[in-house]
């Protein structure tokens, strides 16, 4: 057990270090890029007020798809930053065509699921605002997911073999730090994925179950910090504020 454990911190650090991915099945992560990159489990600085962007990436292994795909994104720390997903413009969801037939990557359609970023109730706790998951999956109408042999879906880069799922709007609130986590979210994920039921959030982590709500890594999958205002500009303020208490009484 003390070899097994040694081993996950080795390959662990490595990844931290060299931005190098162990294959193990489909994998999820958060980037501050909207090009693919190394996986890694990025930092993002805010002002406070200040709004900058999360691209949320994924990738199957050979032989993998994923077709049913429920994310909820958790945030540590409350209250020091929020996040959005706009459906129409943030959700990546392309029309696929291969040999006759042209299928969206999600279906939208299904009742069952929330789809495409659509806002539900929330518990505290999720980074955004407004839902529990992106809970995109197979329903009444036909979907292809991420499905690789495919090679027809415009976000899909054939060098890593990622594809690009959406964009997340963060704002910082309040000056602090918190830890975002990738967990399950209520529309679970599924597909065929190796190992069984299986997926890997951010770098230097190992799978969890993808059909059980709340599963969650126990490395996080990305930092957000927000810095307070500069002190220059707090004595800015007050010295004008000073002056022109001055010239009043002049």
């Amino acid at each position: 057990m003390k070899i097994h454990t040694d081993m996950r911190a080795i390959v662990a650090s490595m990844v931290l270090l060299f931005g190098v991915s162990v294959a193990e099945g489909a994998q999820i992560w958060l980037s501050t890029t909207k090009t693919p990159t190394a996986i890694t489990n990025p930092t993002l600085t805010l002002d406070i007020g200040e709004t900058d962007f999360f691209y949320l990436w994924g990738k199957v292994g050979a032989g993998e798809t994923i077709s049913g795909l429920g994310l909820a994104i958790t945030n540590r720390t409350l209250g020091v930053a929020s996040g959005t997903i706009t459906p129409a413009t943030e959700w990546e969801n392309p029309m696929i065509t291969s040999g006759f037939s042209t299928r969206p990557r999600w279906n939208t359609s299904s009742a069952s699921v929330p789809v495409s970023g659509q806002a539900v109730s929330f518990s505290a706790g999720q980074l955004i605002t407004g839902m529990n998951s992106v809970g995109i999956g197979a329903g009444a109408s036909p979907a292809w997911g991420l499905v690789p042999a495919l090679g027809a879906d415009p976000t899909y880069d054939a060098t890593t073999g990622s594809y690009l799922l959406g964009r997340i709007d963060v704002t910082g609130l309040a000056a602090g730090t918190t830890l975002v986590d990738l967990a399950v979210g209520s529309a679970t994920i599924s597909g065929t994925l190796s190992p069984a039921d299986t997926i890997l959030f951010g770098a230097g982590d190992t799978g969890v179950t993808a059909s059980v709500v709340g599963n969650t890594g126990t490395v996080a999958d990305a930092t957000i910090v927000v810095v307070p205002e500069p002190v220059s500009g707090v004595v800015f303020g007050c010295l004008a504020i000073g002056l022109g208490m001055v010239r009043r009484r002049g």
